[in-house]
């Protein structure tokens, strides 16, 4: 059941998506390994999202988790046809990218946005 906070952050967070957001594929995790090859089989295209696209522009730290070439996505908690999860892949401006971390924000009962932590 959606909380009086729900309905006026969610509605926020997805316009500020659907504003600054860049389209995203995003693909199931792999569904296969070759082990003569190396190579993956793609999981199957989970269509694509808009994504607010940022970095961790921090100074980081030598065994931390987040890596200075990992890209951060903010995705709409509502309307999406999946679930963000760890090991899918996504398509960040021509980067194939998998996802390392996958974090909701709540709204109150509702999740407003995924932040998706992709890296190589």
């Amino acid at each position: 059941m959606a909380t009086v906070l729900d309905t006026k952050v969610l509605p926020k967070a997805l316009a500020a998506i659907a504003k600054y957001g860049r389209d995203v594929a995003v693909q199931g995790k792999p569904t296969g390994y070759s082990t003569t090859t190396g190579a993956t089989t793609p999981g199957a295209s989970l269509g694509t999202v808009k994504a607010v696209v940022g970095t961790y522009e921090r100074d980081l730290q030598p065994g931390e988790v987040v890596q200075q070439e990992d890209v951060q996505l903010i995705i709409a908690g509502s309307g999406l046809a999946f679930t963000p999860e760890v090991g899918q892949l996504y398509t960040v401006e021509g980067r194939k990218l998998v996802a390392l971390q996958v974090i909701p924000y709540s709204s109150g009962e509702q999740i407003a946005a995924w932040e998706v932590r992709v890296g190589a």
